[in-house]
């Protein structure tokens, strides 16, 4: 069974404290890092050799905010999952957190085991959307122009099988397997996409494939 390494930040001593108990109870989670501040996470960071899998990181801080943090975190480890949790969290927020590059965006009161299987969605898949999250990107696409569909020579029809298998939420390896390719061709193929579509992260794909009709979003898996 993999180990999710997890960092959590919040500037309130009582919830991290509480937040490292729970996790650490977890068979398949271990806390690697927490942190009351933004800066000092990242200086942290600079002197490890470890870097966490996923980071749950509160919205509002002294320091950076949570976006802040996540842009900085991103920008040095390109690979790392952030979840973001508020208790400003409103639904409507979810465009804004995408194009911000967050991975999951949660209510601060929502339930830790929950919490800790949206945790291992978002290790595994990239990303997760609550179901009125996914009304919301519903209801905000479909009020706007639909967007031209893109040449073909634009996508391959590789990459579009690629791209419907992000969407379905499948692995790397699930991908390889369901389209006989290997991995690393599987993830060749999704850095392409990233650069040919602007996409920061595979949540942004989904907005792509949706948004260039792609994808249906009632086939949305949760």
């Amino acid at each position: 069974m993999k180990q999710i390494k997890l960092g959590i930040i919040d500037d309130e001593s009582l919830i991290l404290n509480l937040l490292e108990d729970f996790f650490n109870g977890q068979d398949d989670i271990e806390v690697l890092v927490t942190s009351t501040s933004g800066s000092a996470l990242l200086n942290e960071l600079e002197q490890s050799n470890t870097i966490p899998d996923v980071f749950l990181v509160d919205f509002k801080m002294n320091d950076l905010t949570g976006t802040e943090l996540t842009e900085a975190l991103k920008l040095k480890y390109p690979d790392v999952r952030v979840i973001l949790i508020s208790s400003y969290y409103k639904k409507s927020l979810i465009g804004y957190m995408l194009r911000n590059n967050i991975d999951a965006f949660l209510p601060k009161g929502i339930e830790p085991n929950e919490l800790a299987r949206i945790i291992r969605i978002v290790d595994r898949r990239g990303h997760f959307f609550t179901n009125e999250q996914i009304e919301v990107m519903r209801t905000q696409i479909s009020n706007k122009v639909p967007a031209p569909k893109f040449d073909d020579e634009i996508l391959s029809a590789r990459e579009k099988e690629i791209l419907i298998a992000i969407c379905e939420q499948l692995t790397s390896k699930e991908t390889a397997e369901k389209l006989f390719i290997t991995t690393r061709t599987v993830e060749g193929h999704r850095n392409s996409l990233l650069q040919k579509t602007g996409a920061k992260n595979s949540a942004g794909l989904v907005i792509y494939a949706i948004k260039n009709n792609l994808y249906d979003p009632n086939d949305l898996i949760m």
